[in-house]
């Protein structure tokens, strides 16, 4: 039974494409997904950044904190890129260490 949650995915998701720098990629805007997840991320930054006080400090917070979720389900980057992706997009892999 999975029990990881869609908004944990959804920032996954765009942490993985706001660290690619594919923000404004065409292919990505306009997907519900993509929408729904750079809503999450904006809403949790501005306090975040109260919290932490610099980007390289929630970057490091974000990245530890979602992996440590994901492994607890025996998910993976590459498994959310590929459930969230366009197809476009999917034939090309995360490349390794990026996030």
């Amino acid at each position: 039974m999975e029990i990881l949650d869609t908004d944990i995915k959804l920032l996954a998701f765009y942490e993985i494409v706001r660290r690619a720098n594919l923000t404004d990629n065409p292919n990505l805007v306009n997907l519900p997904a993509f929408q729904k997840a750079k809503e999450l991320y904006e809403q949790r930054h501005k306090y975040l950044l109260e919290v932490f006080g610099s980007r390289e400090a929630i970057n490091s917070f974000v990245k530890f904190h979602i992996q440590g979720i994901l492994s607890t389900e025996n998910k993976s980057w590459e498994d959310v890129w590929s459930e969230f992706a366009p197809e476009p997009l999917k034939r090309f892999p995360l490349p390794s260490g990026s996030l």
